[in-house]
């Protein structure tokens, strides 16, 4: 059953009295209050701000952290440009958004910078006129702040500022250029107009010399004048149009060209002596140096004028060149004449070196080259005269003749065999010199003499040597036996030549008498003749012991004295030159066979100074050298005992 409202009785709710309270306390409670709510409202605000700050300081943070570029912003959808500069009320997003437009702002005044140095770069390679330097510039300025005025209105007017002042001092700095460059290209037309004058000087001076003629127009005629009172209207008119034209050193520009006058007029001079006409011989030279000097100048009346013009220190000063001029002539003849004395000083020299180098080789047609070269030689005549003597000499001397050729025609001499033309023959070979043949021939007419066949006759048979019964080379007995003959033989020769008008009996007693020396030192000096004789004519293939190759050889490595191959042979004579030539073959056996062996100039063998090489004569080889080494032995034992016998 449900439980019954309880209904309470109305007025129940009685007064109650309250205590009797002043106005002064609510006053002050109120404003106790109001105090708080203040510090309240103060404390909020600090919180406020103080979030505010820390949101800007985060904006400007990421700001700088991804900054970014014109470029970055052109490029971008509008959804990716709206979080690049993000709008909105709060702190953060508005404080970004200025920082960004500030790069950009940046970015956007050196993008513009960059195309403004291009443009000036440009500008100044295709010289581009001011008008379109400042249109163009008014373009990149246009351009980026249009461009600029999509991302913020007031940054717009920001750059513009920029790009405005920028381009107000490129466009000033491009005209002050131009300004600049339009006065020096005037200042140098000018100018080129001033030096073109004064070469225009040396133009009528050369072309007119003295008198300079002009055709009167009023009077028809031509009139003559002075090159000067002519030069001196000309500078008058080119001076006035200088100074029309702003020329501002007119005075250097008047001092040049008087200079000018008087370079010229030298210049014109010069022609006096500097012509192809002047030989420059010396005497010339003088004569017209005085010529100048006196300023006659030949009768030049054209060069009398110029140089009266000239004032005395002028004078001085083209004399001065004129007598350089001529001592320079004096001095190119004595250099002439000096080179010329030098080269045929050394042409002498070395064609006498050809000379004894012919002689020294026993080359015939070598040295009569030299002689032909010598007698071709300007101003070689005492030298031509000395080696021709030379040359005679030599030849008489036997310098030229071939050993072996020479003892082949004795021994047909000797014989009886020989002819005229086994001599011509020789001495066409140059086996033997005119003198020889001479001799020869001489020497086969007088030995066929009935004087001396009976005296000869009687040597043969008293030495033990006929014709028709001993062969040369039979035996070693019958070769001695001819050798004692053809000893015997030509020093009875020898008395018959050197004894005019001797009779038949007066030849036959010296024949007796010459047989009667015979003894075995006779015999011993045949044996050492046949001997010697053999040693250097044996041939051991292209090498014999008395060829001239085995002199030079001996005398570069400096093992004999002698200077002539004449001296060398003479070595064969003596003991002691047999032991000069074997040292020589010694010497050789040091250079390997088909080598070369340095010496010292000196001439010592073995010596580590390379200064020549030396190569084995005719290339001998160690066999030959053995073998004549033991020859040259045996034959120095017999020089020794031929010593003891003339004891």
């Amino acid at each position: 059953m449900a439980k019954k409202r309880i209904i309470f009785e109305g007025n129940n709710v009685k007064y109650f009295p309250i205590t009797n309270v002043g106005g002064d306390q609510f006053k002050a409670q109120a404003a106790f209050q109001g105090n708080l709510a203040d510090r309240i409202n103060n404390v909020l605000k600090f919180s406020i701000g103080k979030v505010e700050t820390e949101s800007k300081i985060k904006a400007y943070e990421y700001a700088a952290a991804n900054p970014i570029t014109f470029s970055q912003y052109q490029n971008a959808s509008p959804q990716e440009r709206n979080e690049l500069l993000p709008k909105g009320t709060n702190v953060f997003n508005s404080t970004l958004r200025n920082a960004q437009i500030n790069f950009l702002a940046t970015d956007v005044a050196m993008a513009a910078s960059k195309k403004i140095s291009e443009l000036e770069l440009n500008a100044n390679n295709t010289d581009m006129g001011v008008e379109e330097f400042e249109i163009q510039l008014n373009q990149i300025v246009d351009g980026y702040t249009k461009s600029f005025l999509e991302i913020d209105g007031e940054g717009a007017v920001t750059v513009k500022a920029k790009l405005a002042t920028m381009a107000h001092t490129s466009l000033n700095g491009y005209y002050d250029k131009k300004i600049k460059l339009a006065k020096d290209i005037k200042d140098a037309t000018v100018k080129d107009y001033a030096n073109t004058s004064i070469n225009d000087v040396g133009k009528i001076i050369q072309a007119n010399g003295a008198f300079f003629e002009i055709y009167d127009d009023v009077d028809g005629v031509v009139v003559k004048q002075s090159v000067d009172e002519h030069i001196k209207k000309e500078k008058n008119r080119v001076r006035l149009e200088l100074l029309i034209k702003g020329y501002k050193d007119i005075d250097g520009w008047s001092a040049d060209w008087d200079a000018e006058v008087v370079k010229q007029k030298q210049m014109y001079l010069d022609g006096y002596y500097i012509t192809p006409d002047v030989q420059e011989s010396v005497k010339q030279a003088n004569d017209m140096y005085d010529e100048a000097e006196s300023g006659n100048f030949g009768g030049n009346q054209n060069m009398q004028e110029i140089y009266k013009s000239l004032d005395n220190k002028e004078k001085d000063a083209y004399l001065d060149k004129v007598e350089e001029w001529k001592d320079g002539v004096a001095n190119k003849k004595k250099d002439r004449d000096e080179a010329l004395a030098i080269d045929q000083s050394n042409l002498i020299k070395n064609t006498n070196i050809k000379f004894h180098e012919a002689i020294k080789e026993n080359d015939y047609e070598k040295a009569v080259e030299a002689v032909n070269d010598m007698k071709d030689i300007p101003g070689a005549g005492d030298a031509y005269i000395a080696i021709l003597k030379d040359f005679e000499t030599k030849e008489q001397g036997g310098a030229f003749t071939d050993p072996l050729e020479f003892d082949k025609l004795e021994e047909m001499l000797i014989m009886g065999t020989i002819t005229n033309e086994d001599i011509d023959k020789a001495y066409a070979a140059r086996d033997i010199t005119a003198k020889q043949r001479s001799d020869f021939k001489l020497a086969k007419d007088k030995r066929l003499t009935s004087t001396f066949k009976q005296a000869d006759a009687y040597l043969k048979k008293a030495i033990g040597y006929e014709d028709t019964r001993i062969t040369i080379g039979d035996s070693e007995e019958k070769t001695l036996a001819f050798e004692r003959y053809r000893v015997k033989s030509i020093e009875l020769y020898e008395y018959f030549l050197n004894t005019p008008d001797v009779t038949a009996n007066e030849l036959i007693a010296q024949a007796k008498e010459i047989v009667g020396k015979t003894t075995a030192i006779q015999d011993a000096k045949a044996k050492i003749l046949k001997t010697r004789t053999e040693i250097k004519t044996t041939k051991y293939g292209q090498f014999t012991m008395n060829s001239n190759a085995m002199f030079v050889y001996a005398k570069k490595v400096g093992l004999t004295e002698a200077k002539t191959k004449s001296e060398f042979d003479n070595l064969f004579t003596t003991v002691e030159g047999v032991s000069t030539i074997i040292s020589v073959l010694d010497s050789i056996k040091l250079i390997p066979e088909g080598g070369e062996r340095s010496i010292e100039g000196t001439g010592i063998l073995g010596s580590d100074v390379m200064q020549e090489t030396v190569t084995r004569p005719l290339s001998i080889t160690n066999d030959n050298i053995d073998i004549l080494r033991s020859k040259l032995l045996a034959y120095q034992t017999l020089l020794i005992e031929d010593q003891q016998w003339a004891v």
